[in-house]
């Protein structure tokens, strides 16, 4: 005797009804699982970048300084020439550049 088709249908909606509740159930605790891992990774950022400042601001002008000239091998000053010459070489100068032309030899 074959299987009455309201019977097989009866099955096949509770087959599906079950693997679309799975499925969105799954879904839904991947979607909690992620949320609290962005929340960790948030909380992680926030304590390192907390530490950070601490650690900055604990730290003196003057060894600021030291550290600097002991990690180039140059003090601020001498930086803030070379950088300076290096912004001049392309020109007579930062307040001339934009103000009068360039002097050039010119034969008359």
């Amino acid at each position: 005797m074959p299987a009455d088709q309201g019977l097989i249908d009866a099955v096949a909606d509770a087959n599906i009804k079950t693997l679309a509740e799975s499925t969105s159930f799954w879904m839904a605790q991947s979607m909690g699982n992620h949320v609290q891992s962005q929340n960790r990774l948030q909380i992680l950022a926030e304590t390192a970048m907390a530490k950070s400042i601490e650690l900055l601001q604990n730290i003196s002008m003057s060894e600021a300084t030291a550290e600097n000239k002991i990690a180039t091998g140059n003090d601020v000053a001498s930086q803030m020439q070379a950088l300076l010459a290096a912004l001049n070489s392309g020109g007579q100068g930062v307040k001339a550049m934009g103000l009068t032309p360039p002097v050039t030899a010119t034969g008359v």
